[in-house]
């Protein structure tokens, strides 16, 4: 078996746990063989032979060493193995064909691919947030606090208070989990305070030194990078520090965009890419497109994580080779055509373009921070802009308010992108019911958008849309009426038909306000027959409000399950997770047919959604009271049980299956 992972993931700790575990397995114990100082292959026999107490005697030191542990059971353990790969394969090689006695346990920062190998990739200990709840008890934590409790420095030995613990994650963040790193860290409690270690740390991470005494050449992290990063051909060296700028997970298409430039192609990307990761330069994760899933599949996508001071060393080494404003703005372009190209507005395809964004959002984020830094304001202000529906139905309207307001606060932008980032920045204060501060933004760019024409004037059209759509979530429903008839008239003029179906459908919601539901309804029933609107998400969900209201309305329990259920159904087709609204109004209908129990459920949800999102909640007026009344409908027992339910399968997952509520 081989050991594999990355610098200072704990290789050589699971080995000698692994000997120790195993020796009554064999009878003649356990060799332990060093191999750090070895840096040619041929000397790899001669240094297993000198560990073993083998006389060579002049005789080759293979056949020497397969003589003396032919007859014998024994575990040998070569460790370090990764310099001297070529070496260390020829060596098991011969012993696994002649010593069957004898089992190998090697530790490598690549396997030595043989045959018969089995190799265990240890992957480095899971850190947080020092806020969450569990933070204290994650392994990397507790790594920390026992080698700390060893010191005699400020607190040695007591056990860490809140503030502590969040000083002691950002060290194991720091230094991405690596147990080495958590140990040299915890050496320097000695003298200084967590806090002073955070800052340290986080500034240099790759700093970090090994004890004075260790005969190690690799003293420092840096030292270890080093000593892998010279190990990959030119090609992986070339990969490693380009896609040092994108941040966090990341994917193939994103590493292609900024590596594969001359001298690598795509393909070429790929191949160094999986070379890095052979190396453990790289971890890999393979998850499902459906980011609510953790199983690997056969077609799901392959993500792609530096660790941090093995992203430290890209970084170094990208901007000494002065390509890191090159590799910077490729990132930069490839997020914008990402966004720029992808279905909009409940169009066919965009699950799957929101399922892409999700897979690089962290790169998507830093590019997105890129772009509002930079001098001239227009690009980052359009990728805002063009966001805002991922944003909302993804649960990310905090994170959109606040990259809205940059893009608005930024004072070199051309008067169509800096009205489109407003227009944008009112639409998602109006979704957080914030009409006093989303007003001023709609007042300035609304007109800019209307006036419009030209090639830019579908996008304005539909940044309008967006306004009326929001307006009506956010409950300003007289103002979204009147955007949405502007709305339409653009929309028609610019012949965006697929636009203009959204405005009638605001248009019908917003009428459940101003009338009768039943000429609300009798709007959205005339949609329903309308050409090309089973292919538009957007309209078919204005339609399965209007028709689930004007249920609520008209006391109608059976038609409004029936139009939430298909809200739910529609929402899960074109990707949007903000179901929190519609899960409240299918608590009214639940309730109003004898069923209070499900009722809570959905409203647990809700307001579980809301809270992990910001968002304000209860969301329809009268839901206090729904929620009073089944708590008398049902004993404490079973309200506590309903409302666990629905905590639990919303914590379960960032989306909710449609199974779960129908």
């Amino acid at each position: 078996m081989t050991l594999t992972g990355p610098v200072g993931v704990g290789k050589t700790a699971v080995a000698a746990a692994a000997a120790w575990n195993r020796r009554q397995r064999h009878p003649d114990g356990a060799g332990w063989v060093d191999l750090t100082s070895v840096t040619v292959d041929d000397g790899v026999p001669v240094a297993v032979a000198s560990a073993l107490g083998v006389q060579m005697a002049g005789a080759d030191p293979v056949d020497a060493v397969v003589r003396a542990l032919s007859p014998r059971t024994v575990l040998l353990v070569l460790d370090n193995c990764e310099q001297v790969v070529p070496g260390v394969a020829a060596l098991v090689s011969r012993v696994a064909a002649r010593c069957p006695g004898v089992t190998v346990l090697a530790t490598s920062r690549e396997p030595l691919d043989l045959d018969l190998e089995a190799v265990h990739r240890l992957a480095p200990l899971e850190v947080a947030p020092g806020d969450r709840p569990d933070a204290a008890a994650l392994p990397a934590v507790r790594l920390f606090v026992e080698r700390w409790r060893r010191g005699t420095g400020p607190g040695a030995g007591a056990d860490p208070d809140p503030a502590a613990v969040v000083d002691i994650c950002r060290i194991c963040a720091s230094v991405g989990g690596l147990p080495l790193g958590i140990e040299l860290a915890a050496r320097r409690a000695r003298a200084f305070s967590l806090s002073e270690i955070a800052d340290s740390v986080a500034d240099d991470p790759r700093g970090l030194t090994r004890d004075a005494r260790s005969d190690r050449r690799d003293r420092t992290l840096a030292d270890a990078v080093d000593a892998s990063h010279r190990l990959c051909g030119d090609a992986e060296q070339v990969v490693h520090r380009r896609i040092a700028v994108l941040a966090g997970p990341f994917t193939l298409a994103a590493a292609q965009a900024v590596a594969g430039t001359p001298p690598l192609s795509p393909g070429g990307v790929m191949d160094a890419l999986g070379g890095l990761v052979h190396r453990s330069m790289l971890s890999v994760d393979h998850t499902d497109a459906d980011p609510t899933s953790t199983e690997r599949t056969s077609t799901g996508r392959t993500r792609f994580r530096q660790l941090v001071p093995v992203r430290a060393d890209a970084t170094e080494r990208l901007r000494a080779a002065g390509d890191e404003a090159a590799a910077l703005d490729r990132r930069d372009r490839w997020v914008s055509r990402l966004v720029a190209t992808g279905p909009r507005r409940g169009r066919p395809g965009q699950r799957e373009h929101y399922e892409a964004l999700d897979r690089d959002a962290a790169t998507v984020a830093a590019a997105a921070d890129s772009m509002f830094a930079a001098p001239a304001g227009d690009r980052g202000a359009l990728l805002a802009s063009r966001m805002v529906g991922y944003w909302y139905d993804r649960n990310r309207s905090v994170e959109g308010r606040r990259r809205l307001a940059a893009a608005v606060a930024h004072p070199g932008c051309s008067p169509f992108p800096a009205a489109a980032a407003a227009a944008a920045l009112g639409a998602v204060l109006s979704i957080a019911r914030r009409p006093g501060d989303a007003r001023p933004h709609l007042e300035r760019s609304v007109p800019v958008l209307a006036a419009v024409t030209g090639e830019r004037a579908a996008e304005a059209a539909g940044l309008l849309v967006d306004v009326a759509s929001a307006g009506w979530v956010g409950d300003d429903w007289a103002y979204a009426a009147r955007v949405a008839g502007v709305a339409l008239d653009r929309c028609v003029a610019a012949g965006a038909d697929y636009e203009a179906l959204i405005a009638e459908a605001v248009l019908a919601a917003a009428a459940l306000f101003a009338g009768p539901p039943e000429r609300a309804l009798d709007r959205a029933e005339q949609l329903l027959r309308r050409d090309g609107i089973r292919e538009n998400g957007q309209a078919l969900l204005f339609v399965c409000a209007t028709a689930g209201i004007a249920a609520l309305f008209l006391h109608d329990v059976e038609a409004g399950l029936h139009w939430t259920a298909e809200a739910l159904r529609q929402s899960d087709a074109i990707g949007a997770l903000n179901t929190g609204g519609v899960l409240e109004q299918r608590a009214a209908h639940l309730s109003a047919a004898g069923r209070p129990a499900d009722a809570v459920r959905c409203l647990a949800a809700s307001a579980t959604r809301a809270r992990r999102t910001g968002a304000p909640w209860p969301g329809h007026p009268g839901t206090a009271e729904l929620l009073d009344g089944a708590r008398r409908r049902l004993s404490d027992v079973s309200f506590a049980a309903a409302w666990a339910a629905g905590e639990r399968i919303v914590s379960a997952a960032d989306g909710i299956r449609v199974e779960d509520w129908l």
